[in-house]
């Protein structure tokens, strides 16, 4: 039920903005990910190294409650590699998490690839 997830997060193994393959990007909104997609509201974002798993940047979005932790960015770039593995491309791979389980909504592409 898409209705008990209380935030909607897209993880790009690839930097979108700088296009950088050593970084990813975790964007994060409150409720589902039809505001992040259509642009209604500013999602917080996290720039992680991908070799060391530090945050390198963070830009807090519209009314975020929400952060993550060193463990959760940990779990979320080994499952983004996994899946990098597997289709052997940069993904953009959409998220969520409910009762503290990590749920795979859907993986593709990074757009411009």
């Amino acid at each position: 039920d898409s209705s008990s997830f209380l935030y909607y997060y897209a993880l790009f193994m690839k930097n979108p903005v700088t296009n950088d393959d050593d970084q990813a990007m975790i964007e994060i909104v409150e409720g589902l990910g039809e505001k992040l997609v259509s642009g209604l509201v500013s999602p917080a974002s996290y720039t992680i190294n991908k070799k060391t798993g530090q945050v390198m940047d963070f830009v807090a979005g519209e009314s975020m409650k929400c952060t993550l932790n060193e463990s959760n960015i940990s779990d979320l770039l080994t499952t983004g590699q996994k899946i990098d593995f597997i289709f052997k491309q940069s993904s953009d791979i959409e998220f969520c998490y409910s009762n503290n389980l990590l749920y795979i909504l859907q993986s593709r592409s990074i757009t411009g690839n």
